[in-house]
């Protein structure tokens, strides 16, 4: 069967077309023109050359070429208006105006040029080449977005504040000042990047800047946003002078401070605590100022770093003791010296209950007086004094006692 098959002639000639017919998609699709046309714009090289003449392109023509490619269809088949580019080499223009430029075509690297011929009349292009100027405009920074519930924002602030354009004289004269737009919603999170500045008029409209050169492409925007929450004052007391926090009644101004921040850090506070504040300095009613300590991380809105705490103390009485100045104890004092008190007594206000006070008596009061502040040398000085009224809890010494002691060598 199969011999009958090899000599039958309508084997051959079914074979022989076969055969004429690969023959042909292969010179056909190697031997075959091929063409492309291209909408490209042009690119330009050697611009750098014409800035340190002090010129420039004037570019609101969008520069393109339309061009036709001829070539082997595997060749043609790779050309596409990505990697095909038209530049214009603008390095050697020494003067302003209108300027005649021969254009070239750049083909990808896999491409030969003898492998492609473009069907154009000329490449070359007109170009207007103006007197390059500089000025220096501010950038502001504005947000025209919206916040997310319960969040604040600061200013919009821009590094550096202002950038040097360059391009036609006549150009710049309608440049007020750049801008950068935050225009986001529900902002809840401070913004820190880099944005391109818009040019603007006096009006506040967008210049075109086809033809303005910028000193730099962009700006570092910053915008502090955060939660914001009122965290109130408060204070602690240390017992003394015969009170307790119990005794005490207080005003603090001001009551509150506003904060913006982390929302989990901000939730965390229930009040934020001034230092302590010593009753014993407390004779009926002080007022005391004190610093507000505050996170580093934290925002303080109010912009308030202190607060005056106003103290009262209620419900005991004060008396005036004398204290013999023989039952002074001396602690610190200098090696070699003799120290004496010049008073011969020191009058020494204590407080409490009523019912306590009746009970003390000069021997209970102990007064240490603190000679680590003075010099050896000899003279007379006045020194802070510690007072003690033993064997009552309820009872102790306000205000601050000083005696004037003789220092002999």
């Amino acid at each position: 069967m199969i011999n009958k098959i090899l000599d039958s002639k309508l084997f051959y000639m079914i074979l022989a077309l076969l055969a004429a017919v690969i023959l042909w998609l292969y010179v056909t699709d190697e031997s075959d023109d091929s063409r492309l046309s291209l909408t490209l714009p042009v690119t330009y090289v050697g611009e750098e050359s014409l800035q340190a003449r002090g010129l420039m392109l004037d570019k609101t023509g969008n520069e393109t070429i339309y061009l036709t490619f001829q070539g082997r269809r595997p060749v043609i088949m790779q050309l596409s208006a990505a990697n095909v580019r038209v530049q214009a080499d603008v390095s050697g223009i020494v003067s302003t105006g209108v300027q005649a430029i021969r254009c070239s075509v750049v083909y990808p690297s896999s491409i030969p040029n003898n492998s492609v011929s473009v069907e154009q009349i000329s490449l070359d292009i007109d170009l207007k080449v103006v007197r390059m100027t500089t000025k220096t405009v501010e950038v502001k920074g504005i947000f025209s977005g919206s916040l997310a519930e319960g969040y604040w924002a600061d200013e919009v602030l821009c590094s550096p504040n202002v950038i040097e354009i360059s391009g036609e004289a006549e150009l710049l004269e309608r440049v007020d000042h750049a801008e950068v737009v935050i225009d986001r919603k529900d902002v809840s999170a401070s913004i820190n990047e880099n944005m391109t500045p818009t040019l603007v008029d006096k009006e506040g409209s967008v210049i075109d800047s086809t033809n303005i050169q910028l000193g730099q492409e962009t700006v570092l925007v910053t915008m502090l946003a955060g939660y914001i929450r009122e965290i109130p004052l408060n204070v602690e007391f240390i017992s003394g002078g015969g009170a307790t926090s119990s005794n005490a009644t207080f005003e603090i101004e001001p009551k509150s401070v506003i904060l913006a921040g982390d929302k989990a850090q901000l939730d965390a506070y229930n009040s934020i605590t001034l230092d302590p504040i010593d009753l014993s300095q407390v004779v009926s009613t002080a007022a005391f100022e004190r610093n507000i300590p505050i996170s580093s991380d934290l925002i303080n809105l109010s912009g308030l770093t202190t607060a005056t705490v106003s103290v009262t103390v209620n419900g005991l009485d004060t008396r005036t003791m004398t204290v013999s100045s023989d039952g002074i104890q001396y602690i610190n004092k200098p090696e070699d010296c003799t120290v004496e008190a010049v008073s011969q007594s020191v009058p020494i206000r204590i407080r409490g209950p009523e019912a306590s006070l009746d009970l003390v008596m000069e021997s209970n009061i102990r007064v240490v007086a603190n000679l680590e502040d003075i010099s050896a040398s000899a003279g007379t000085y006045r020194v802070p004094v510690t007072v003690y009224v033993d064997g009552f809890d309820d009872v102790g010494a306000v205000g601050e006692h000083t005696i004037i002691v003789s220092v002999r060598r």
